[in-house]
């Protein structure tokens, strides 16, 4: 009898059990840093050919090309005058770098750490060299200061990923150009203060037309009376069907500025060269940029993208007598052809059309010493580009690109100094200030590029360059682009925790633009012979759990380098001592 009321209570009891079970799921991750092996070095995007599916992202390239972000183009100066970009991974370290001419270099960053719902963190970094803390404070012309705070967010949704961030920092050197018969502290110090706020809401699931939103605020003022607001959003849309995918993206910028110079000459605008992005005679400016691009990408005998291109701008200049506006649209076809001769072959043809605005604020970040009145302006480039990739084997492989360019109102760096007038302008400032400011020219020609890399297990090799064959009927029988720039770089893991790399960077002869006068009146052109230069760098570093050693020497062959016409380094060799300490 107790057998059978055992079995009858057996039902009672496995629900009992199964009453009682728990999954939990539980929030755990370590932090780590990933170990990329060396036995295979990816330079290009690899291509697959899915013959269920459209090839919606084209090969890019995922290897930066210019291995030294220097004065590789006109917009860039010096690395002493750039600041690094904020790279917001999860990683967690104090770093510090000290070396010759009183350089010092510090870095923070602190986050809570990776999680599937919400992470956050805070970086800072402080930047000087030849720079003290008595006055006169910068001990040599080129001296400069530079401090970022800057907080960011990251939440995790079901299938979106909202992303904002918020950055401050300040920016300070001399403008020192052409003036080294003068003392220091004789010379105009620039202060450049910078805040932004960036919004970005991007969908993870391919589902969604709406494919992200993106905002930012940039509010930015300067020690001689520059005040400068920039807004700028975009959207992006896509949507895939029957074998093909359709794009839209829509983007809006408008900035407004004021100036506040402390002239002395009140002249009419039409006395100075149009040329001359400067806005001496202006109060206040206010421009508008919208762009917008269709795209239809699908896959027949070839890959294809086109589409068209809308695009219009709006430029105001305000001061006490008038106003002057320049509206211009674009309506402009975008095609992009791409074939995959093999499984390691490519060929690409692109033709596009487009507007781009360097801002005052895109270019304080490289070139500091910019003139504090420059008009923010309108480059327009036309391209017809030809591009071809292989991989010769697993080690081996071979990028290279000729693009034909038709370029409008393209910018031209030239020194602002007593010869042009400038200084004159000013009644207040009784120090001097040559800063650069820039002509707007129009170039056309072709210009050719390639890269070259090997890489094994125990070193890496890359060599790039450039053949730049653009021209100019208004600068004629002059090369104000160097004709060839080259990058080579070689890393070797001597042992397991440590490696040395060398850089070695060459730009060629070029001319730099010098305008006599800043008035219409008098229109000659002349020019001052910029030499070539190379730079060669030698970095070792070294690895002990979670702390990293570094030395490096920069400059081995102790070479002046002009960068802009009155603006070079003449520092000859440095070195550097790094620590950086993973917590």
């Amino acid at each position: 009898m107790n057998k059978y009321l055992f079995i009858l209570f057996i039902p009672f009891m496995c629900y009992s059990q199964d009453e009682k079970l728990r999954i939990e799921t539980i929030n755990v991750f370590k932090e780590f840093q990933p170990k990329i092996s060396n036995s295979k070095k990816i330079g290009e995007q690899p291509i697959f050919n899915d013959t269920l599916s459209v090839n919606v992202v084209p090969s890019q390239s995922i290897l930066n090309k210019k291995l030294e972000l220097k004065e590789t183009t006109l917009y860039k100066s010096p690395s002493k005058f750039r600041m690094n970009k904020l790279n917001n991974d999860f990683q967690q370290y104090f770093s510090i770098t000290t070396g010759s001419h009183t350089f010092l270099k510090t870095k923070f960053h602190y986050n809570t750490g990776l999680s599937v719902l919400h992470n956050s963190g805070i970086y800072l970094e402080h930047t000087s060299e030849d720079y003290g803390l008595q006055s006169p404070y910068y001990k040599h012309l080129n001296g400069e200061l530079k401090n970022t705070i800057k907080l960011y967010s990251n939440r995790f949704f079901n299938d979106k990923l909202l992303e904002i961030s918020s950055q401050f920092y300040r920016q300070s050197g001399l403008y020192w150009g052409g003036l080294e018969a003068f003392s220091v502290d004789s010379i105009s110090n620039f202060i450049g203060d910078l805040f932004n706020i960036e919004a970005n809401l991007k969908q993870i699931s391919n589902a969604k037309f709406l494919k992200s939103i993106n905002l930012e605020l940039h509010s930015f003022s300067h020690n001689h009376g520059r005040k400068e607001l920039f807004f700028n959003s975009a959207l992006n849309f896509e949507l895939e069907k029957a074998l093909r995918k359709y794009s839209f993206s829509l983007s809006y910028s408008i900035s407004n500025t004021s100036l506040s110079p402390d002239w002395v000459l009140m002249n009419n605008s039409l006395l100075f060269k149009p040329e001359i992005l400067s806005g001496f005679h202006l109060d206040k400016m206010s421009d508008r940029v919208v762009k917008s691009k269709f795209l239809i990408s699908g896959t027949k005998l070839i890959n294809y993208a086109v589409g068209v291109d809308l695009q219009y701008y709006s430029l105001s200049d305000f001061n006490v007598d008038a106003e002057y506006d320049d509206i211009n649209y674009l309506i402009f076809p975008t095609i992009k052809l791409f074939k995959n001769l093999n499984n390691n072959q490519r060929i690409e043809f692109l033709i596009e059309k487009d507007f781009k605005y360097p801002s005052f604020i895109s270019l304080f970040d490289d070139i500091s010493y910019l003139d504090p009145y420059y008009r923010n302006a309108i480059e327009k480039e036309m391209k017809a580009a030809l591009i071809y990739n292989t991989a010769f084997s697993e080690n081996l492989s071979l990028f290279s690109s000729v693009r034909y360019n038709v370029i409008k109102n393209k910018l031209i760096p030239f020194l602002l100094s007593s010869e042009t007038g400038y200084s004159s302008l000013f009644a207040q400032n009784s120090q001097l200030m040559h800063p650069l400011s820039f002509y707007a020219s129009d170039f056309s020609g072709i210009v050719a590029s390639g890269s070259f890399s090997f890489s094994k297990n125990q070193y890496d090799f890359l060599m790039s360059g450039t053949v730049n064959m653009l021209h100019s009927s208004e600068h004629i029988d002059r090369s104000i682009l160097p004709l060839i720039e080259l990058n080579s770089m070689l890393t070797v893991n001597l042992f397991e925790n440590f490696d040395i790399s060398s850089c070695l960077y060459f730009v060629g002869e070029r001319d730099a633009l010098r305008i006599p006068s800043l008035l219409a009146s008098n229109s000659n052109l002349t020019y001052v012979h910029l030499a070539s230069y190379s730079n060669l760098s030698v970095s070792m570093k070294y690895a002990l759990k979670n702390m990293f050693f570094s030395i490096d020497f920069n400059n081995l062959l102790g070479q002046k380098m002009d960068f802009f016409d009155g603006y070079y380094d003449d520092d000859r060799f440095k070195f550097r001592l790094g620590f950086v300490y993973n917590f």
